[in-house]
């Protein structure tokens, strides 16, 4: 079976897409999930994340305080990186989990990662690699449409990943997302195609 990552900026697409290829059967595991999974009230995770930040970083029913921590870590790389280190390696042993189990039932699945080249270790359990790319000010108009945050919030999370430029130099396949989601079912039948005859 073909472990294909899939990765993008904020506001990039990665959902939709991911969306299509389920559409045709394609098994997709999304690292946000399992983090969302990972982090339900009382969980482990959740209480390293409590004496790492304090009382304030859960709230009263148990669940992460995610504004807060945002926030506690957006300009403090060593918090950031001791949060990381609570929650990749069991982001990363969750999607070994999940491939496993796959390995005899499909030709290829879809691992959705933000930080597939940020972190090695995500990287590695791939064999083939996609970006999913669009301009800066698209990204933006998108997240700011679904969501409450700010030009300025989301230019901030931009700056803070990884560059457009770099992200799309590691990839073995670029796809750009600039045209609207009505072409994005074509796009996703093309690489359908063309991944499967990878297999």
């Amino acid at each position: 079976m073909l472990v294909v990552g899939l990765t993008g900026g904020i506001g990039s697409g990665k959902s939709s897409f991911c969306a299509a290829f389920s559409l045709l059967g394609v098994p997709i595991i999304d690292a946000d999930i399992i983090a969302h999974d990972l982090s339900q009230p009382y969980s482990t995770a959740n209480t390293a994340v409590k004496n790492l930040f304090g009382e304030q970083s859960l709230r009263a029913d148990g669940t992460l305080n995610r504004e807060w921590i945002r926030s506690a870590i957006f300009n403090d790389d060593v918090k950031k990186k001791q949060l990381e280190a609570i929650f990749h390696p069991l982001i990363l042993q969750a999607l070994k989990l999940h491939i496993k189990q796959l390995e005899s039932s499909c030709a290829y699945c879809i691992i959705a990662v933000p930080l597939l080249f940020e972190h090695k270790s995500f990287h590695e359990i791939t064999q083939f690699s996609i970006a999913i790319d669009c301009n800066e000010n698209e990204q933006i108009t998108r997240v700011m449409h679904r969501s409450s945050l700010s030009e300025t919030q989301v230019r901030k999370i931009i700056d803070a990943q990884m560059s457009r430029s770099q992200r799309n130099s590691l990839a073995d396949l670029v796809i750009s997302n600039e045209d609207g989601l009505e072409n994005i079912a074509d796009k996703v039948s093309q690489l359908h195609k063309f991944l499967l005859e990878k297999t």
